[in-house]
């Protein structure tokens, strides 16, 4: 997802950091998410977009470094397809205010 690393050199910028940590969240989270599908399908688990499921419920950030991977995985969207999230996003605040 961003990638961007110090050539040659022994100390790391904090960018450097934050990229190095960010591409392992990417890896972690990949083998979360596999391990996820893996385990609804074995239970028959389908989206189907219910409002009893997932679609309808609060999401909430519970460390600060999912919120900074969120932000950025957002910030490298096609300005379109983040209007429309934003949307979508707002859309959803209303509806639990």
């Amino acid at each position: 997802m961003y990638s961007r690393f110090a050539e040659g050199k022994n100390n790391m910028s904090i960018l450097d950091k934050k990229t190095a940590c960010f591409q392992r969240l990417e890896k972690l989270y990949s083998q979360m998410d596999q391990a996820w599908h893996h385990t609804a399908d074995q239970y028959g688990f389908q989206c189907t977009g219910c409002k009893e499921n997932c679609c309808e419920t609060k999401f909430y950030h519970h460390t600060l470094i999912e919120k900074e991977f969120l932000l950025l995985g957002f910030s490298l969207l096609p300005p379109k397809k983040a209007e429309i999230i934003r949307h979508k996003a707002k859309s959803t605040i209303n509806q639990w205010k």
